[in-house]
Order: structure tokens, then C-alpha cells, then sequence
């Protein structure tokens, strides 16, 4: 018999997860077709068809909705360049090959790459996510 944490998760953490899936897909999709200053959080509990209430047990801030739904991609963007700059004996080609995928997604949503980039620097110390944010980012910065 799996241990207790073995094996797949309870209904009740099945639900949590789903929900903050539904949150973190509603925020994506709002902050990428209206941008970060215009979307509300109203909007996002909405598009997810949960109560604000509810939002605010998975983030408590806009910003903090933020940096959940890009740290992903930009881990994605970190480890694409970390990869390719392995490939490279020559320190300005490494450096080129790491910074690449990082700056080609900031580029496809400068809006969002600024308040992210904000949020990482100024945000809440006490924000988890904000952690994991700025962990990436010393994974990138320890590659150079």
C-alpha cells in the first residue's frame, strides 16, 4: 500500500489543483489578449467561473498572478539558452546563445516582460512565486 504523498493525489487536492489551473489559464489568456494594466482580478476569477474569493486563496494580487502564469516560460526561455549555450567553446557566442530565448519572449510581450521584471525586483519578499521568479534567474546568471 503507497505511504502517505505516494501515488496520485486525493479529490481534494485533484480540485485545488484544477482550480488553480483554471486561474493560472484565465490570467494567461486575459493578461495576453488585453495586457497586464487592463485586465482585473475580477476578470480573471470570472473567465475562470470562480469567486473572487477563491482567486485570492491561490494569489493574493494581480501581480502575484503574474509571476505564477511566467515563471514557466521564462524558465522554458532559461533552460532553452542554458542548453544552447553549452554547445558553444567561445565565451561571446555562449553568452549570445543563453541570452537569446530569454529575450526574444520579453520581446513578444513587453508589457507583461516589464511588470514581470518589476514584480521580481520590487515585488513582496513574501511571495513564493516571487522566489521561484528570482531562482531562475540565478540559474541564468550562474550559467554565464
Amino acid at each position: 500500500m503507497a505511504g502517505a504523498g505516494q501515488g496520485s493525489p486525493g479529490p481534494r487536492e485533484r480540485n485545488r489543483q484544477e482550480r488553480s489551473a483554471r486561474i493560472q489559464g484565465a490570467a494567461r489568456d486575459l493578461f495576453s489578449a488585453q495586457g497586464y494594466a487592463a485586465t482585473t482580478t475580477q476578470q480573471i476569477a470570472d473567465r475562470a467561473g470562480l469567486p473572487i474569493a477563491t482567486l485570492f486563496r491561490y494569489a493574493r494580487s494581480k501581480a502575484e498572478l503574474l509571476i505564477l502564469v511566467t515563471n514557466d516560460s521564462f524558465d522554458a526561455s532559461v533552460r532553452q539558452g542554458i542548453s544552447a549555450a553549452a554547445g558553444h567553446a567561445e565565451p561571446e557566442a555562449a553568452c549570445r546563445a543563453l541570452l537569446a530565448p530569454v529575450v526574444r519572449a520579453g520581446l513578444s510581450a513587453p508589457e507583461l516582460t516589464g511588470h514581470y521584471q518589476r514584480e521580481l525586483t520590487f515585488g513582496a519578499t513574501d511571495d513564493p512565486g516571487r522566489a521561484a521568479g528570482l531562482r531562475i534567474v540565478a540559474e541564468l546568471t550562474g550559467e554565464l
